[in-house]
């Protein structure tokens, strides 16, 4: 499988001949056209800016069986807060030369999403296909409504794991915006906080999220626990670990930096040994690259108490 980024999505054919050096390119293949989608088509008002005619996040899929058939999947009229209004899709049977474009996927409602059929959403992104061994091709997408809080969630969330914390504020605003009082929303502006640098804040925002739901998942104490090691609240953020009925090692190694942080090298080496027996690979530099902090400081900060604890660099 190979994901391919093309300008304006053309398709570039060319034959390698008997020497490696020398390579016969033919013309450039236009795949997609003019939007087929009217305007208006996601039905309830959106925000942002939809770019008619952008065509993005392209990808091409070869069959297993016949290199000259050709799957391609793309996002059309792309939206300058996220998604498109709908994926289409077309196919080639002699290697890229000639392109047919079927009815598109109802991946969303431009595209013939309804309740019935499962794609009644008012954008798509993420377009995926892929070529099984009986030459059937599948394909898949994300639906997304742009008024919907649990969406602006998740993309929010997807954004701090790409360490686009912009962008991850702006998702993290709508869904505020949205449903202020629900609680996965609210603990996650405590989080997304405590990843900008502002712990102080975001404890606050975790705490509002822990009465909002007294029943909350125990995860919450884990966004507790990071929030108060960030603002230097040692001493609560190994409460707030300690909460956690199940820990695994990368509770044990929040608490084994926040007990050399407070002075105790005894409970430090403790947590330390069960960050070891859990993770036995484990080192300071791979476990940080899996952080999202915005400030340098916030990772020096946990990088040190680590190191403090003996854990390996």
């Amino acid at each position: 499988m190979r994901r391919l980024l093309l300008p304006a999505f053309l398709l570039l054919l060319a034959s390698v001949g008997v020497s490696p050096a020398v390579a016969d390119v033919g013309d450039l293949v236009r795949i997609s056209g003019q939007s087929p989608f009217a305007a208006g088509c996601n039905v309830r008002p959106q925000t942002g800016t939809v770019f008619r005619n952008a065509e993005v996040e392209p990808w091409i899929e070869s069959s297993p069986d016949d290199p000259d058939d050709l799957v391609a999947v793309w996002q059309q009229d792309r939206w300058s807060n996220g998604g498109s209004n709908g994926n289409l899709s077309a196919y080639s049977r002699n290697g890229g030369r000639t392109w047919t474009r079927p009815t598109p996927p109802p991946f969303s409602r431009c595209a013939g999403g309804t309740p019935a059929n499962g794609g009644d959403y008012e954008r798509a992104t993420d377009p995926w296909v892929s070529i099984g061994p009986d030459g059937a091709a599948h394909q898949i997408a994300l639906g997304l409504d742009d008024n919907d809080a649990d969406v602006h969630r998740v993309l929010a969330a997807l954004s701090v794991m790409r360490k686009d914390h912009d962008k991850a504020a702006y998702h993290q605003e709508r869904a505020l915006a949205l449903n202020p009082n629900y609680d996965l929303v609210v603990v996650q502006q405590g989080e997304l906080l405590t990843w900008l640098g502002r712990p102080e804040e975001g404890i606050d925002w975790i705490r509002k999220a822990m009465r909002l739901n007294p029943y909350h998942p125990e995860r919450f104490w884990s966004h507790l626990g990071r929030a108060c090691y960030c603002a230097e609240k040692y001493g609560d953020a190994a409460q707030s670990f300690s909460r956690i009925t199940r820990p695994d090692h990368t509770h044990h190694a929040f608490l084994a930096a926040a007990f050399a942080q407070m002075g105790d090298p005894v409970a430090a080496s403790a947590h330390a040994a069960e960050v070891l027996k859990r993770e036995p690979k484990f080192s300071v530099a791979r476990y940080l690259a899996t952080q999202h902090y915005k400030c340098d400081a916030d990772r020096q900060r946990h990088e040190a108490g680590l190191l403090k604890a003996g854990l390996p660099a």
